[in-house]
């Protein structure tokens, strides 16, 4: 993001637009688990080593390169598998490793917009342990805007 401003969502007539730090609406086209974890297993760290070396180098000389060649305009990030085994699909609750997310100084180091994982229920399948919670209730709506809380920007 630069001086300009922040990136917007805004309503235009009865759509709801994204809009760049310089007034353009976009789509927002994302992918999801961007993780450089594939890359740190004992197989692959010389590849890692070579190319990036450091997470914010795998970040701007990687995958902001690649993501906005291939016309990707966001990082969308949730955490990427990285133990266990299966995947619940025996309908077994199963409790799967997966690795810590994107702290925001890997979003900075980004530069681009960004869609943050929040997760106010936590039933997947291969949760060992899942939280479901009444999406009706009080105590929901405010620990929905306690996990918003945590990553909002004042403007």
């Amino acid at each position: 993001m630069d001086e300009v401003g922040h990136y917007q969502i805004r309503r235009s007539g009865d759509r709801w637009w994204l809009v760049s730090p310089q007034h353009r609406r976009f789509f927002n086209i994302g992918i999801a688990h961007a993780e450089p974890t594939n890359l740190q297993y004992p197989h692959n760290i010389a590849i890692w080593r070579e190319r990036y070396g450091s997470r914010e180098r795998w970040i701007r000389n990687g995958l902001v390169r690649d993501l906005t060649e291939w016309g990707f305009t966001a990082i969308g990030s949730t955490e990427e598998y990285i133990s266990g085994t299966g995947l619940g699909v025996t309908g077994t609750p199963i409790d799967i490793g997966h690795s810590h997310g994107w702290h925001p100084s890997d979003y900075a180091a980004a530069d681009l917009p960004y869609c943050v994982p929040l997760r106010p229920l936590e039933i997947e399948a291969w949760n060992g342990h899942p939280a479901y919670r009444d999406p009706t209730s009080t105590a929901f709506g405010e620990y929905c805007d306690y996990l918003a809380r945590g990553h909002d920007e004042p403007a």
